[in-house]
């Protein structure tokens, strides 16, 4: 893939106007974006997504610049100089409105679940179910989020998603890649647990400043807790080696960290690089 006058260009990438968007420039000190919000589209398919955020109606109207679908394919609803209509309410260090600093990016992708009667996971005004190989069963770093289980995202979505942030900051000297969920958490829990952002931002930016310091897990799997202790429940399932986490905070022989969960640790078993 390639970006040329502000637009992907890629084997997969396809182009569809939205008419959701602002005619005129980012509030920047260049007038692109500096910013990335990642998403995901709680709708079941890329077509009903596309032509959600393609449609204008009389309120509540809403686009992005890009969605991903499952497979990797990609769909451009608005050229990146132009502000689209997906951030809403949003503020992150002080900085309100993301629709005027950000490029966002949809990703094919339901959201949270609930568990059925019949083992399957869905909701109900999605009409759909799915297996418990699709779905992930993960506590969302926001403590006032209570969904339990999320729909995974696939390896090509995450690639995909990679690779564009990278031209991106490539192209427009991104500075901060975030999620919904960071910039209005009390009201959004996308991309949720199942989409790994601080991997993504390191991945991309390599800026590991957010929190105290970024360390691996050293251990074959390794217990997350809600609190410092053997004692505490376990918040989802164990972390595996070389699992990134950001550190929190410390208590005795623990760590506060969050990955695309956040829990307790044994410090024990985190390594940090030199």
């Amino acid at each position: 893939m390639k970006i040329e006058n502000h637009a992907l260009i890629g084997d997969q990438v396809s182009f569809q106007q939205t008419p959701n968007f602002y005619n005129g420039p980012f509030r920047t000190a260049t007038g692109l974006a500096d910013s990335v919000i990642v998403h995901y589209t709680a709708m079941t398919s890329l077509p009903l997504a596309v032509k959600a955020l393609t449609t204008r109606k009389a309120r509540g109207n809403a686009s992005a610049h890009l969605v991903v679908g499952k497979n990797g394919e990609v769909v451009q609803l608005a050229k990146f100089n132009f502000r689209t209509w997906h951030a809403g309410d949003s503020e992150y260090n002080g900085r309100k409105g993301y629709n005027s600093y950000a490029i966002g990016i949809e990703i094919d992708n339901v959201g949270w679940l609930q568990k059925m009667s019949d083992g399957t996971y869905g909701r109900q005004e999605l009409q759909q179910t799915y297996t418990e190989d699709e779905v992930m069963n993960l506590r969302h770093f926001n403590p006032n989020v209570h969904y339990q289980y999320w729909q995974k995202y696939t390896d090509k979505q995450v690639a995909t998603v990679t690779a564009i942030c990278e031209l991106l900051k490539e192209t427009y000297d991104i500075k901060e890649i975030l999620g919904h969920d960071e910039i209005a958490p009390a009201r959004k829990q996308d991309p949720g647990p199942a989409f790994d952002m601080l991997h993504l931002r390191n991945t991309v930016l390599n800026d590991r400043s957010d929190h105290l310091d970024v360390g691996k897990v050293n251990a074959s799997l390794l217990n997350i807790r809600s609190g410092a202790g053997v004692n505490f429940e376990k918040v989802a399932q164990p972390l595996k080696r070389n699992t990134e986490v950001q550190v929190l905070e410390e208590q005795g022989g623990w760590y506060k960290v969050r990955t695309s969960i956040e829990g307790w640790v044994s410090k024990d078993f985190i390594d940090f690089s030199e």
